[in-house]
């Protein structure tokens, strides 16, 4: 079993599928967690003095944040995605169904992308990677647990739609690029709230390092993309519901974990998701 990361959800599945007692054969210094909080063991062990696992090439990484009203953060993204549509490109998102209603939106947008997500199948995820990785150009929209048993080649920029809720999923997204002494770019998406988080500050911690600022497009391209989302949105009655269900996922989440990242529940607007996909109002 070999993966580039070893956290509880690895650790679990490694003590359900392997024979007793696997012999455990490590490239970095974070230890077991099967008994501490991962989080905390990840900020102990990343330290100055501290190193990366070394599937993550730190010297080609090159690692950004830009900060996006809630308001308009899908406009936000496509604009990124539309000034790197030369490159090979990983949007990373925490659930399936923001996986999909992204998918659909960009390709309603005229952005061609691939999808991977937990509730596809063995078959259809395989596929997404070959396609994929056989890409010289192209999106792929993925969750955290389903991209991470996949080795990505040559995969130019790393776009983040929400910050990870914790440092082993963010060190996860940004080893999909800067391979083999490949120059490679990771931008975090961030609202102004998440910006003043603890988690930032503990993204910042793993890896020793200040994130780059990126800088944001301007009002006016951010205005004319979000007319268009609004209006591949307005008349599409099933992504609207499917909006919907995707921000109930995010709230729950939100407020289970609200706390952890240093944030407080008055920082999570639904009606502002929704303006960022387009949506007016509850249905």
């Amino acid at each position: 079993m070999i993966s580039e990361t070893f956290d509880n959800n690895l650790h679990h599945l490694a003590s359900t599928y392997l024979r007793p007692h696997p012999i455990m054969i490590g490239i970095d210094r974070i230890k077991s967690l099967e008994h501490t909080n991962k989080l905390d063991a990840m900020i102990k062990y990343m330290t100055p003095h501290s190193t990366i696992p070394d599937t993550i090439n730190m010297d080609s990484l090159i690692q950004c944040y830009t900060v996006a009203d809630t308001r308009t953060k899908i406009a936000h993204i496509l604009s990124i995605l539309i000034q790197n549509k030369d490159k090979k490109i990983i949007l990373f998102a925490s659930f399936g169904k923001a996986v999909e209603v992204m998918s659909n939106l960009f390709v309603k947008m005229g952005i061609n992308v691939i999808s991977l997500h937990d509730g596809m199948s063995k078959e259809q995820r395989d596929t997404a990677f070959i396609v994929m990785n056989n890409a010289l150009t192209g999106v792929l929209i993925a969750t955290d647990d389903a991209a991470l048993e996949f080795d990505f080649q040559n995969v130019d920029l790393i776009v983040q739609f929400d910050i990870p809720s914790d440092i082993y999923r963010y060190l996860n997204r940004v080893g999909k690029t800067a391979k083999e002494g490949r120059v490679g770019t990771a931008i975090v998406v961030s609202t102004p709230s998440e910006m003043d988080s603890v988690m930032f500050t503990r993204l910042e911690m793993s890896v020793n390092k200040k994130l780059s600022f990126f800088p944001p497009p301007s009002d006016a391209e951010i205005q004319l993309i979000q007319i268009k989302i609004s209006n591949h949105v307005v008349n599409d009655d099933m992504l609207m519901r499917d909006i919907e269900s995707m921000i109930h996922l995010y709230y729950v989440s939100f407020s289970a974990n609200a706390k952890h990242l240093g944030l407080s529940n008055g920082d999570f607007v639904a009606d502002s998701m929704r303006l960022s996909f387009g949506v007016s109002s509850v249905l």
